[in-house]
């Protein structure tokens, strides 16, 4: 993995203000999003880092368990199940989420998905990220088809 200067710039930022180097750091042109084992001090400093930085921070527990990691980076989305697919040696994560909550897995823009893909490439190689609205939630209230 290359490290650009850009990269070097927010982990320092981040070092500098919350006083601990984060596992990870994803940004675009509105939002940067620090993975980090203790988030607690991130977020004690998170009005700082945004000033700072002047961009939208996002600070997420950092999980080397994919399950664990879906729920931090998802949070605001009820994920209600996954698949991880394996076609031509490149494995997709195949998100299904509940139908009100679709617009927020995908962000503004996209932005959360786009970050999402990135990230979980880098933390758990996956090659794609793709997010469907969970159909069964739907029809049947669960999973079961039960209401």
């Amino acid at each position: 993995m290359e490290i650009k200067d850009e990269d070097i710039f927010y982990i320092n930022a981040y070092q500098n203000i919350v006083g601990e180097l984060p596992e990870a750091v994803y940004y675009d042109n509105t939002y940067v999003f620090f993975i980090a084992k203790n988030i607690e001090a991130g977020l004690r400093r998170l009005k700082n880092l945004s000033e700072y930085l002047n961009r939208k921070v996002v600070i997420l527990r950092y999980s080397d368990k994919l399950e664990e990691f879906i729920s931090s980076f998802f949070n605001n989305s009820k994920v209600s199940r996954y698949d991880v697919l394996d076609v031509n040696n490149e494995k997709t994560l195949v998100l299904f989420v509940e139908p009100k909550d679709v617009k927020f897995a995908f962000g503004n823009g996209n932005s959360k998905l786009r970050a999402a893909k990135k990230i979980f490439k880098q933390l758990f190689q996956l090659d794609n990220v793709v997010i469907k609205k969970d159909i069964m939630m739907e029809v049947g209230g669960g999973r079961d088809g039960s209401q």
